[in-house]
């Protein structure tokens, strides 16, 4: 009956959704056995810390809904759109790493037939390869299995697997913003570090390094930096050095963006209810903190961020244990308190068109609108990692 009751379409997303997370698994599986077989250890593939590699979940949904598309139109043509698409997945992943970090995760510049290093012939050809196999014999299994899910298990399924990859990338992403912010203060002082601050530097990152060995060039470029006209460096390295000098957050201009708020005598009113470990004030700022953080380092509207993220909470009551006028003792808190938030918020300040998303989006995929900003998914990210740090703690 609750089948009955669901779009086909909805129930179609579902599947895919399950099917991003199962090849996201295979591909890190796949990428683990290699590099470790090459480097003769476990290596964690990846920029996730769970099994998961996204990039190879992103291909394969690319593949299963052109694939409907290009059985019927010859094998040459379906191995070159594959591997046009394929390989344009992989250069604007790439280009997306360079823009928001400085990084270059992966590097072909040694290949043969590559373009900027982010691609190159022989592993386009390897990727339409693995995606004419995928689609005629590797998928179909999978696919009746999922199929074989009934909808409301699917549904749950998504929804936990939303949650989780949310949190570990927020984590991830926390782990790689603060590998450029501990180059940047080694560059920005200038200094040279011993052989002794190399290694604690290494074992810090140590996973991060081991899964992308690319990184250990950015590593070596800051920390033996003294003087860059007598250093050789290639024009990435110079990009790199620019823009850790650009986007290294600084305390000041976040209290700057964030002193109306944190004098406010409404919003100091948050201060008295408690929230997972201390109160609702000290949890936004935590989140609004950490949020002009990592927007600094991914060239996002830093402001916005801290802004949004300080003010995503701001509702006056105990969520434990609440009744009229604030909230209804039937109502579910996690569903209505972001809706709250953003009338207060604009009761007392002025809001931009993002600053509002975040606030009111903060709480998805529990609240089903996702957000409409990458800022405003970044703020999500970080507001469950935090709690679920404050709420380990």
């Amino acid at each position: 009956m609750f089948s009955q009751s669901i779009p086909a379409s909805w129930v179609y997303a579902l599947q895919h959704a399950v099917y991003f997370v199962i090849y996201s698994a295979a591909g890190w599986i796949l990428e683990t056995i290699y590099r470790s077989l090459g480097q003769r250890r476990f290596i964690n593939a990846g920029f996730l810390r769970g099994p998961f590699l996204p990039i190879y979940g992103i291909g394969a949904t690319f593949v299963l809904l052109l694939a409907p598309f290009l059985r019927n139109q010859g094998l040459v043509l379906e191995f070159l759109a594959y591997g046009v698409v394929l390989t344009l997945i992989e250069y604007t992943i790439g280009a997306i790493c360079e823009e928001f970090f400085g990084l270059r995760m992966w590097d072909y510049s040694e290949d043969p037939f590559n373009l900027g290093g982010r691609i190159c012939l022989p592993y386009s050809i390897l990727w339409a390869s693995i995606a004419v196999g995928f689609d005629r014999w590797i998928h179909p299994p999978v696919a009746h299995i999922v199929e074989g899910i009934g909808t409301g298990s699917l549904h749950l399924l998504v929804v936990v697997m939303a949650v989780y990859f949310g949190l570990d990338f927020a984590i991830s992403l926390n782990l790689l913003r603060k590998f450029v912010l501990r180059l940047s203060r080694v560059y920005l002082r200038r200094m040279s570090l011993s052989l002794l601050e190399r290694t604690h530097l290494f074992e810090s990152f140590n996973r991060l390094l081991m899964a992308f060995p690319n990184l250990r060039k950015y590593l070596d470029t800051v920390a033996n930096f003294r003087n860059r006209l007598d250093q050789k460096l290639s024009s990435l390295q110079i990009r790199f050095l620019g823009f850790i000098e650009n986007r290294t957050p600084r305390e000041e201009e976040f209290r700057c963006f964030v002193r109306d708020i944190a004098t406010n005598p409404e919003f100091l009113k948050t201060k008295d209810f408690r929230h997972h470990d201390s109160s609702i004030f000290r949890h936004a700022f935590r989140v609004a903190f950490l949020s002009y953080r990592v927007g600094k380092s991914m060239n996002l509207d830093a402001r916005a961020m801290a802004r949004g993220g300080f003010l995503h909470d701001f509702f006056l009551y105990d969520w434990r244990n609440h009744d009229l006028p604030e909230l209804a003792r039937e109502s579910f808190h996690g569903l209505e308190h972001p809706h709250i938030a953003l009338q207060n918020a604009r009761n007392q300040f002025p809001l931009s068109v993002l600053e509002q998303d975040i606030i009111v989006k903060h709480m998805w995929p529990l609240t089903p609108s996702p957000p409409r900003h990458w800022e405003s998914f970044m703020v999500s990210c970080i507001d469950k990692y935090v709690a679920l740090y404050e709420l380990m703690s």
